[in-house]
């Protein structure tokens, strides 16, 4: 598990399952978790080594956020 920058929901991290293929970017907002699953298929499971990757799945965690803030505020569905 690697956790990711404060300030995304109430806490965010990552989940890498490489035996599976794939990586679980978690946003909790109190009991709620929104939960997305990537899946990396070729050549070999994603590096979460290297900033590039960090960076980006702290993209997807700040977006997941960003749209469930604003569904629960009164923005689009």
């Amino acid at each position: 598990m690697i956790d990711l920058p404060s300030g995304i929901g109430d806490d965010a991290f990552v989940e890498d399952q490489p035996g599976a293929g794939t990586v679980r970017v978690n946003v909790r907002f109190g009991d709620t978790v929104l939960e997305l699953t990537v899946t990396r298929t070729g050549t070999g499971p994603l590096d979460l080594s290297t900033a590039a990757s960090r960076d980006w799945l702290t993209g997807i965690a700040r977006a997941m956020a960003a749209r469930w803030t604003g569904a629960k505020t009164g923005g689009g569905a």
